[in-house]
């Protein structure tokens, strides 16, 4: 069942006696919709995400996503339940596309290999990458191992997508097709949290806009 993404007063600090990531963040994303955050680079827009996703702890506050709550205690509260495209792709090189892809759901969900198979092709198809299957990260374009990073994310069917700068190795057409991607997703009635620099894409696939400035929510 889809459920609003709330993120309730977070604090992140990278070090015990360091000035704080994130200040006290707040925001909250219903089934359906994308909420946009920008800023400029340090401002702490990664490092929300990583926290929503289980990847990084945090120091107070806490993440809910229906029924699931994340906190300092248990900051791994939604790991799995959450997909992460991120910036720098994180494909494993020693595996293919297609592998790259099955290897969440088999692990994470332990989902039968034909079924995972049929699930990831479908999903390659859609991002033009089907003939890629293949094929190894070293081997593809900036742009096509972004695609792989997507395909991978929704390839966990999760119940909240996050995407960090989806399109910064993109060329024009390309954005155009990921705003329409994520404009798609949306259809499906989770949350998405979208990080960019590109005010293109803000526009075209934002609802709620999130300014970001020294790790504090300023708008």
């Amino acid at each position: 069942m889809s459920a609003p993404l709330e993120v309730v007063d977070l604090w992140q600090r990278h070090r015990a006696e360091g000035p704080a990531v994130l200040s006290g963040i707040s925001l909250r994303v219903p089934a359906g919709e994308v909420a946009v955050v920008v800023g400029p680079s340090g401002a702490g827009k990664s490092t929300l995400l990583r926290c929503i996703a289980g990847l990084l702890a945090f120091d107070a506050g806490s993440i809910r996503l229906g029924q699931r709550t994340s906190s300092p205690e248990r900051p791994e509260g939604l790991l799995g339940m959450v997909g992460l495209v991120f910036q720098g792709f994180e494909l494993f090189p020693h595996l293919t596309v297609r592998e790259n892809c099955l290897l969440g759901p088999r692990l994470v969900h332990r989902l039968p290999r034909p079924e995972g198979r049929a699930r990831v092709d479908g999903l390659l198809e859609k991002l033009e990458l089907r003939a890629l299957a293949d094929a190894f990260p070293a081997t593809l374009s900036g742009g096509q191992r972004q695609r792989v990073a997507i395909a991978r994310a929704l390839a966990m069917e999760p119940l909240a997508l996050l995407w960090d700068e989806p399109t910064s190795a993109l060329d024009a057409s390309l954005r155009q097709s990921v705003a329409a991607l994520i404009r798609g997703v949306s259809a499906t009635a989770i949350p998405q949290l979208v990080v960019t620099h590109d005010p293109e894409v803000a526009r075209a696939v934002g609802g709620r806009i999130y300014r970001f400035v020294d790790g504090g929510l300023c708008e």
